[in-house]
């Protein structure tokens, strides 16, 4: 339980709430275990199927995955799929709406994204004898790595992002067809920290717990301004 739902729960919530405005028009679960899928009937959404278990490796792409509920859902029937991890439990509605607005045309999928904590121009790798090896980057011309940019102002650095997990939505012939959820004609969505919520590591729990409650506190003073 994370700020007092399970994880699945905080997904559930989100695609039902979507599901009822009319942003989805369907919200199913992927599992291979059935205790899951019976949590998920109870949370009110449909597990109408089991994950087989060629697809349940932590190896496994997720993409197979998406692909595997496209077919059992009838491929031809969706034009496009969004994919929400209980891993990544901080987006809002909000989100759903605006990643879907930003798929348009010329665009094969939305991935909501968030400011890199540690910027690339002071990441480094270890050579010879502990040798520090400064990130390179690469222009149109050529490849530099430069030592100077790791003590530069943060506010001069130029601007880097990283997929925060919330929302990958992609139209359908991309794992149908593609075997990928992502392609060369991808388009974010800025997602800011507060709602940027992955939990990789058991430390993250902690995190989510304070992002979580402290979201929820503030969803619940503005509902009770409008209310009054």
């Amino acid at each position: 339980m994370v700020a007092g739902k399970s994880l699945l729960g905080w997904a559930a919530d989100l695609a039902l709430e979507s599901l009822s405005k009319g942003l989805v028009g369907r919200a199913v679960v992927s599992t291979d275990d059935a205790e899951i899928a019976r949590e998920a009937v109870r949370l009110g959404l449909e597990p109408p199927f089991l994950r087989p278990l060629s697809l349940a490796g932590d190896d496994s792409p997720i993409w197979k995955t998406v692909r595997h509920v496209l077919r059992q859902c009838g491929p031809d029937r969706w034009d496009a799929v969004l994919l929400l991890q209980p891993s990544s439990p901080g987006a809002t509605v909000g989100d759903v709406a605006a990643a879907i607005d930003r798929l348009t045309p010329g665009h094969d999928c939305v991935i909501s994204v968030r400011h890199v904590r540690s910027h690339p121009w002071q990441i480094c790798s270890l050579g010879d004898q502990d040798r520090i090896r400064w990130l390179p980057e690469t222009t149109e011309s050529k490849t530099v790595s430069d030592p100077a940019r790791a003590f530069v102002q943060r506010k001069y650095m130029p601007q880097f992002y990283e997929r925060n997990g919330a929302i990958y939505l992609c139209r359908s012939y991309l794992p149908l067809m593609e075997s990928r959820l992502v392609n060369e004609k991808a388009r974010a969505l800025v997602m800011p920290e507060e709602r940027s919520i992955m939990i990789d590591w058991p430390d993250d729990l902690t995190i989510a717990e304070a992002k979580l409650r402290i979201l929820t506190a503030g969803a619940s003073r503005r509902e009770a301004a409008t209310v009054g």
